[in-house]
């Protein structure tokens, strides 16, 4: 190579390399026979006040070979070799085939378990320091997918899957359908799912009104959508791998890692139910559809009851809402078998339905010291006695409205079946 002139106290792109060494792979320049890299090929240089001499650093090659992984047919041949730290370029599925299954990609490992990446066709990585075999993805001809990149999603299925099954490796998400469903939602006859260690998302509803009776999440996972497993009811645990970041099982039931919010309970749970002291937050969904929860007891220390937290709880018949609670979801207890329930006066937010279609709720009360609601005849208003947010779904025969109203809230007679006549009074006298 011809030597690059710089002029002094200037920077310019390195000429890139044209050396080459049998056996060997070009790995960037030292600035010393001895030394390590200190700039890659075609990297911006300073040069001062003097000539300078940099040095080939030379390595080993390291391969990429691309593995059938049960398909046959001849895998794609990769014949470069890499330094570390060189740009690898992901080829297809060269003529390989695999009867009932579809090409998605590729994967660093073939088994369930253990750290693994997926890449599609034309995605680019870094090579390592040793040598790489690239593993092929099938997805069954059943299931719809998607790959991009560095993502081999699953979003839904042409057959629902019965019985066991298997998340194929490789797989990094389960994710939704263009109706928003989850991948398995509604998969009535799928009981139990092995979900590998390629996966870091769960999406909202990915496995919703499934047979699943149990489920094991693995350490990757990072992210776990509302109703991912909701409206389960055979579920009887969660369990999560022990070296998750990110979330853990408690006596069967999904929470984040801290402890503090309560994300998923198992569907099949029956009879009382006592949330950790410590909690914080009761997640969106996270009793949904529990049908035979009757009671469940709830700490001082949680703040917030999140959207449906206990929705269609329908043998819930006691629930004491804690003076610690300042936020109350929309729908939270709707379609209970409460027949009363007071809102202690550190709620500042209750969301529209809170209480709504619990045939058998009679009375909404409030604790008088509450600066933002107060009750009314077993009604609930704003503290201003100006807009009634909630009528009591069991009330019966004839109601009148008070004449301070002037707003009725969203669905606040929604489902009052055994109401015969509502009177307003002219509040104009």
């Amino acid at each position: 190579m011809a030597p690059q002139t710089i002029a002094s106290g200037l920077s310019a792109k390195l000429t890139a390399n044209a050396f080459t060494r049998v056996g060997y792979a070009f790995a960037g320049w030292a600035t010393s026979s001895t030394g390590s890299v200190a700039y890659g090929d075609g990297a911006i240089y300073a040069i001062g006040n003097a000539n300078v001499t940099l040095y080939a650093v030379w390595t080993i090659p390291y391969t990429v070979t691309y593995s059938a992984n049960g398909g046959t047919g001849s895998p794609p041949v990769d014949g470069n070799g890499y330094a570390s730290t060189a740009m690898v370029t992901v080829l297809g599925a060269g003529s390989l085939v695999y009867s009932g299954y579809s090409f998605a990609g590729w994967t660093t490992n073939s088994t369930s378990t253990g750290a693994s990446a997926s890449y599609a066709a034309g995605a680019t990585f870094t090579m390592g320091s040793a040598n790489l075999t690239l593993y092929a993805v099938w997805i069954p001809t059943t299931l719809i997918f998607s790959s991009s990149k560095t993502s081999i999603t699953l979003t839904g299925f042409t057959t629902a899957p019965a019985g066991s099954f298997t998340i194929p490796s490789g797989v990094t998400s389960i994710g939704q359908n263009a109706s928003d469903l989850g991948a398995f939602s509604q998969c009535a006859g799928l009981t139990s799912v092995t979900i590998p260690s390629s996966v870091t998302s769960i999406a909202v509803g990915a496995f919703d009104g499934t047979g699943l009776t149990s489920v094991m999440i693995p350490a990757s996972v990072t992210s776990i959508g509302v109703e991912a497993f909701d409206a389960c009811a055979g579920l009887t645990s969660i369990t999560v791998d022990s070296g998750n970041p990110d979330y853990e099982s408690i006596s069967g039931s999904l929470y984040d890692k801290a402890g503090d919010t309560l994300i998923q309970a198992p569907g099949s749970i029956s009879g009382s139910f006592t949330i950790p002291s410590g909690v914080t937050s009761i997640g969106g969904y996270a009793f949904a559809f529990c049908t035979k929860l009757t009671s469940v007891t709830i700490p001082i220390s949680v703040t917030t009851i999140e959207a449906e937290a206990f929705s269609s709880c329908t043998d819930l018949t006691s629930a004491t809402i804690p003076a610690s609670v300042t936020s109350i979801g929309m729908g939270a207890f709707a379609a209970t078998a409460l027949t009363s329930v007071t809102i202690p006066a550190s709620v500042t937010s209750i969301g529209v339905d809170a209480f709504s279609i619990g045939l058998g709720l009679t009375s909404i009360y409030v604790d008088s010291g509450n600066p933002d609601y107060e009750s009314i005849s077993g009604v609930l208003y704003d503290k201003a006695g100006d807009t009634l947010i909630q009528a009591p779904v069991g009330i019966s025969g004839s109601f009148t409205i008070p004449s301070s109203v002037t707003s009725i809230g969203q669905n606040a007679f929604s489902l009052c079946s055994g109401l015969t006549n509502r009177l307003f009074v002219d509040s104009c006298g």
